[in-house]
């Protein structure tokens, strides 16, 4: 396992007031609360989020690079080798002493918008229990709800995971819900990796993270007996909710073309469910 450093790194370094931005999303996210704060937290993941048949209104072929360099990881591994390798990959969480420095600075959520009902959030993190110990992070994230009205949700990675009203509205059904927590946990692998795309500009290095995390969401949910559709509906509505939205997933900036993500999720979920089918 990766030392805990990473995520004290990560979390204190990503989340500096300087940057103005936060992980989604997933899509946003990705965590990931961009200066579009509307949309991205998920944009995805408020946005996390997603758009545009172009992922060829880029340069030619980038969209295509960037979607092929993620599906090679996948292809010809199982599903049993593909969590061997995440759990590899995964950090070791952050002491109490760290996650209460951490828990002190949360984007967006105030005394007056945080929601303290005990009953909401023990009904939340019951749906999310599954999931939460694939990451192994059922013992570990806190799970706050916000009212806000824009689809937002983002991680401090193993520390805590918030999440707007918004987005459990949009949300809906667990499929689609676990399809959005997953991406957004899935960022705590290539934490310092985005971290290091982010601060030196890389973009097509953030949109193929960001891919990668929409791949393993698709794992999770085949790994839980989920729908990959209903995350890629999900996905499409966030993408579409605001002008923000939009220009955040056109394929140009931090995010891929929608129809980038849409592609990855149906290529993933057709690779593994081509072989329960034999």
């Amino acid at each position: 396992m990766r030392s805990v450093a990473v995520n004290i790194a990560f979390a204190g370094r990503f989340y500096a007031p300087e940057l103005k931005l936060s992980t989604t999303t997933p899509f946003p996210l990705g965590a990931k609360v961009l200066s579009f704060l509307s949309t991205w937290a998920l944009a995805f993941l408020p946005a996390f989020t997603l758009h545009q048949s172009a992922v060829f209104s880029q340069t030619p072929g980038k969209g295509e690079v960037e979607i092929s360099r993620v599906e090679s990881w996948f292809k010809g591994k199982s599903l049993v080798e593909i969590n061997a390798a995440l759990t590899r990959l995964r950090p070791e969480a952050v002491s109490q002493s760290n996650k209460a420095l951490l828990m002190k600075d949360l984007p967006l959520v105030s005394a007056g918008n945080r929601i303290h009902d005990e009953r909401q959030i023990g009904l939340l993190r019951a749906r999310l229990d599954r999931t939460l110990k694939l990451f192994e992070r059922d013992q570990v994230m806190e799970l706050i709800i916000f009212r806000n009205p824009q689809p937002i949700v983002y991680t401090k990675p193993g520390v805590v995971l918030v999440i707007s009203t918004e987005i459990l509205k949009i949300a809906g059904n667990d499929d689609a819900l676990v399809g959005v927590v997953a991406h957004e946990l899935a960022h705590e692998y290539f934490a310092m990796d985005f971290l290091t795309a982010l601060q030196s500009g890389n973009l097509p290095r953030m949109r193929e993270l960001e891919l990668f995390c929409d791949a393993v969401a698709v794992v999770v949910l085949l790994d839980l007996g989920f729908d990959p559709a209903q995350y890629a509906q999900v996905l499409r509505s966030i993408a579409n909710y605001s002008k923000a939205a939009e220009e955040l997933n056109n394929g140009e900036n931090s995010h891929p073309a929608v129809e980038a993500r849409l592609r990855v999720i149906a290529d993933i979920s057709a690779l593994f469910m081509s072989r329960s089918a034999r």
